[in-house]
């Protein structure tokens, strides 16, 4: 296998592992999926509450008039809020509203039971082995943007 076919391997992986955890959590707290588009966005605002549409818009790499559209349908869905920010009037800061941190709260407990599962597959070398794999994988989140 070639080193080119190794990160191929392991991007492909990853990819198929974040899709799976996200759909298994939805599906297992029974919530509705969410488009891409709005998952980035609300995800965005968990790791940066108080942040602008402008601020998203940055961080993803979008435009304004498309996190505006995602905002305002995860406002109607009842996943954020948004309030008048206080330096800046025409400027709103975006949060998620209590439902939403329910529902990650209940996804991250339906991940945890199932990934808990997994593991007890596994023998104590693999177990090891995915332990001592979590350092490397979060570096993975590092990835450059643009």
């Amino acid at each position: 296998m070639t080193a080119d076919d190794i990160t191929h391997e392991i991007a492909v992986t990853i990819d198929t592992l974040i899709w799976e955890l996200r759909r298994f959590g939805e599906q297992q707290v029974g919530l509705t999926p969410l488009p891409q588009s709005e998952f980035d966005v609300l995800r965005a605002v968990f790791d940066r509450p108080g942040a602008t549409v402008s601020d998203i818009a940055r961080r993803l790499s979008r435009q304004p008039s498309n996190i505006s559209t995602s905002v305002r349908r995860l406002v109607e869905r009842g996943l954020l809020e948004r309030e008048i920010d206080p330096r800046d009037r025409r400027s709103g800061l975006l949060r998620p509203t209590e439902q939403a941190r329910l529902d990650r709260r209940a996804i991250d407990t339906a991940w945890d039971s199932a990934v808990g599962r997994v593991l007890e597959t596994m023998t104590d070398d693999e177990v090891r082995t995915m332990v001592a794999a979590v350092p490397l994988l979060r570096r993975m989140t590092d990835l450059p943007h643009r």
